[in-house]
């Protein structure tokens, strides 16, 4: 009878753990930043309107609401089509290497320190008075988008249960969407500013919650820590 109430016991525990793991793993894909990566990648869709220069013939105006402001500067659509072109280039320069630094250094530290750029892209975004400041900017964003494009799967492959691991992949893919869409509705009623400082925000809240997930289990047994890896 007591083997039978420990038997129970240890099923229940058992399922109780199961399910805060699996939390755990959502919780996880939400920090990766998949959000911020396709708030990146539409950024320019509500902000370049507000910073080209006003059409003379149109009696419209680049104002947007919430922490309405006036640009310090203005844009050609040359120069718009510049800022809008330096994610890809950001993107190409850490696409390759992530791979190998991820698994140098791994992937918790690597995750995090994507954060860094992406707070950088805010600051810059900022204090920007020139193109050439927003170019800097939406470079240092690219660097992040294209760490998190691969690091993000990396991570989910090695954490998630085989059960979930399909799930988690199509979550991650689908918080990347609600990303894009996220920067068209607030984009739509905010100044730049006001936007990115948002962005900024999100990023650096999910970079501290990452912080007290666990690293891989691939790199904690590269490293001989096998009883964390378990």
């Amino acid at each position: 009878m007591q083997d039978l109430e420990l038997n129970k016991k240890s099923e229940v525990d058992f399922k109780k753990k199961r399910t805060i793991g699996k939390l755990r793993q959502f919780l996880a894909t939400v920090c990766l930043g998949p959000v911020s990566l396709g708030a990146s990648l539409s950024w320019t869709s509500p902000v370049l309107p507000q910073l080209l220069e006003p059409d003379p013939t149109s009696n419209s105006t680049n104002s947007s609401g919430l922490f309405e402001n006036s640009p310090p500067f203005t844009l050609t659509i040359e120069e718009g089509s510049w800022i809008g072109s330096m994610l890809a280039i950001g993107v190409l320069i850490t696409a390759i290497p992530s791979g190998y630094l991820a698994t140098r250094f791994g992937l918790k530290k690597s995750t995090i320190a994507l954060v860094i750029p992406n707070l950088l892209f805010t600051i810059i975004v900022l204090f920007a008075n020139n193109v050439y400041a927003l170019c800097i900017a939406r470079l240092l964003s690219g660097v992040a988008t294209g760490g998190i494009s691969v690091v993000g799967p990396m991570y989910i492959s090695e954490i998630a249960d085989v059960s979930l691991r399909g799930t988690l992949g199509t979550f991650f893919e689908f918080l990347i969407y609600a990303g894009v869409v996220f920067v068209a509705i607030c984009g739509a009623s905010m100044s730049y500013i006001a936007l990115t400082i948002t962005l900024g925000t999100v990023a650096l809240l999910f970079g501290c919650v990452f912080c007290f997930l666990p690293e891989s289990p691939a790199y904690l047994i590269k490293i001989n820590k096998r009883e964390q890896a378990e």
